[in-house]
């Protein structure tokens, strides 16, 4: 199955354009579906029987959640049908199989309150506080990734046209907007903050620096995070993706369409975004408000 995984893998890399990370990701899935089956005895595809992915699922189940079991599963359906697709191989012993029900959970956000808090605490005059408050503005505005707020260069930025443009999943372009309270943010802090550290360490391509003028990683980012948090007192749990969640859900609160939503996430699939559907409590509170005689 060795030669069959090395042909799958560059079908990936080359016609289907994955991201280094997914394609890692399917790698992995699919040697560990071939040394549970080495284990066995079995050393051909079609020689696979639904007993044995119904073992292997089993064996999943010991040590995965449900989301993880069910993206292993898939993954060596995708692989067994690309053989059948390209007559390499043929079985169909993973494609009845039932997958696991994952139950999604509704993300964690803050109100709109708890935002403005959080990108009130920054200490603009001081230059960290300068670019704490710029990655946080950005964040929030954009609903970027972490790791692309962090891995943000300056040829990612169009700020003329309020836009963000950089290689998204699967090597695609997406262009994210900005508004105009967040470049202007981030402009001050490139045209003090940011020269101060280019002029000392030399001229970098990332936009957000550390002390030693290098990009900052995600594990600062964090930090940072949590240390403001601290300080505004709010006492949700906040993680760097949290100011995403808040971005999309203050969008559809506000009546965006889901799927500009979608784009701006820089989602594939539509499903992915319909998680940020569900009603806020401030949202049911307002409609109360609104719409009830006696409020």
């Amino acid at each position: 199955m060795d030669e069959f995984i090395d042909i799958y893998v560059t079908y990936l890399k080359v016609e289907k354009g994955l991201s280094h990370n997914t394609i890692i990701s399917y790698s992995n899935d699919l040697i560990e579906f071939t040394a549970f089956m080495e284990k066995r005895k079995i050393k051909n595809v079609e020689a696979i029987e639904k007993k044995d992915v119904l073992e292997y699922s089993l064996f999943l189940s010991q040590k995965n959640s449900g989301a993880t079991i069910t993206r292993k599963i898939i993954a060596v359906r995708n692989f067994f049908e690309y053989l059948e697709r390209e007559n390499l191989a043929k079985n169909q012993a993973v494609q009845d199989l039932e997958l696991p029900k994952i139950w999604k959970k509704i993300p964690q956000v803050l109100s709109k309150d708890e935002i403005k808090k959080l990108l009130e605490s920054p200490d603009e005059k001081t230059s960290h506080g300068l670019r704490d408050k710029a990655m946080f503005e950005l964040a929030y505005a954009s609903g970027l990734r972490v790791s692309e707020l962090v891995n943000l260069k300056m040829v990612h930025c169009d700020f003329d046209r309020g836009i963000l443009k950089f290689p998204g999943k699967g090597n695609k372009e997406r262009l994210v907007p900005a508004s105009p309270r967040a470049i202007r943010v981030v402009e001050s802090y490139i045209h003090t903050a940011r020269i101060q550290l280019t002029q000392k360490y030399g001229e970098s391509e990332f936009v957000f620096l550390n002390k030693f003028g290098k990009n900052l990683t995600r594990q600062a980012f964090w930090q940072i995070l949590q240390a403001q948090i601290i300080k505004t007192g709010i006492t949700k749990k906040v993680t760097p993706h949290t100011l995403r969640h808040s971005f999309a859900t203050h969008l559809l609160d506000n009546g965006a369409d889901l799927r500009v939503v979608q784009m701006l996430l820089g989602h594939k699939n539509i499903s992915t975004t319909e998680i940020y559907t569900h009603v806020s409590k401030e949202k049911i509170q307002e409609i109360y408000r609104r719409f009830h005689p006696r409020a």
